[in-house]
């Protein structure tokens, strides 16, 4: 894939997509530089929305866990200003008139940095989403189990902890005093999930019914400590799923990946992406440029109905990717 080859589509209800109009990332190396990104429109004098971002300390009570902080990370489409055209701003003025669908990314086991989330959320939020991410407790950095009993303990509590950010975030949008007052469609809900935060985007689906589409991306769905929830969950999906899996992972191989694609019903539409060269974790500007573009077709189709991303879905791939997929777009 060309470095300038990423393709967004705007996201907010309210904007419309010419036909034929992509949304570009130029260069694409500085996506890999957070604050670093720089947009145009091809095709149409529409542009991207500026990036905002703010922070939410929000906490749940758990009733086998306890108290869970959840300090989130908010990138989302802010108001058009000509010193916001590249680099987020903290708590900017949102983009108003715009019902905005948010995209929740649960991060994998040890991680929960919003700094090495930023590549993936800034463009996003440019294209239209509010995106969210917030470190589950008992999976990150400082706090992290990576196996036994514990291990599924924690993973189990990651689909109630999306549940209650997404429900905060409902509260804000009806508060007239909060920034994000009328800015977010809460029906209208995609995760993103690496690793460990993989199994939990396939769980999600069966949890909230506000979840309209879900990214796993290289699941942990073999480890020998997960829970028979996980599996419960992925038999029972119901909402157009994408698993995406690098040939060079050497944590896990493309077993479970496709053990949890062939599990899926029949009727539910899915897609298996495996890329070669990729390990288990994207890196390079090209594996991100591919990430990005299936993301935003993924939501921008199924969260926005916006036939250009299905276009992306419907079109070749790029030679280093396989794709399998059934019943999708």
């Amino acid at each position: 894939m060309s470095r300038s080859g990423v393709e967004l589509v705007v996201g907010c209800e309210e904007t419309r997509v010419e036909p034929g109009m992509r949304l570009r990332l130029l260069p694409l190396r500085c996506a890999l530089l957070a604050g670093g990104l720089v947009t145009v429109a091809q095709g149409s004098p529409a542009t991207p929305f500026a990036i905002g971002v703010t922070k939410l300390t929000i906490v749940r009570q758990s009733s086998t866990w306890g108290p869970r902080v959840l300090a989130a990370t908010v990138w989302y489409p802010a108001a058009p200003r000509a010193d916001l055209a590249a680099r987020p701003v903290d708590d900017a003025p949102h983009a108003r008139g715009r019902h905005c669908p948010v995209i929740v990314y649960s991060h994998g086991g040890c991680g929960g940095a919003p700094e090495a989330i930023a590549p993936l959320a800034e463009p996003l939020a440019a294209g239209g989403f509010v995106f969210v991410q917030f470190p589950h407790p008992g999976s990150t950095a400082d706090d992290c189990v990576s196996n036994g009993p514990s291990y599924g303990r924690a993973l189990l509590e990651r689909p109630d902890d999306i549940v209650y950010v997404v429900n905060e975030l409902q509260r804000l949008n009806e508060n007239r005093a909060s920034p994000f007052h009328a800015t977010l469609d809460t029906n209208r809900v995609g995760i993103i999930g690496h690793s460990q935060g993989g199994q939990t985007a396939l769980m999600m689906p069966a949890r909230d019914p506000r979840v309209k589409a879900t990214l796993s991306l290289s699941p942990s769905v073999a480890h020998p400590d997960s829970p028979p929830q996980v599996w419960d969950a992925i038999r029972t999906l119901q909402v157009p799923v994408m698993v995406v899996h690098g040939d060079r992972d050497a944590t896990w191989t493309n077993e479970g990946p496709l053990k949890a694609f062939a599990a899926l019903p029949a009727d539910t539409p899915r897609a298996y992406l495996e890329v070669r060269g990729m390990g288990h974790t994207p890196r390079s500007a090209e594996e991100l440029a591919l990430i990005l573009r299936y993301a935003s077709a993924l939501f921008g189709w199924y969260l926005s109905g916006d036939k250009s991303a299905r276009s992306i879905l419907e079109s070749p791939t790029p030679p280093n990717v396989s794709y399998q997929r059934v019943r999708f777009p």
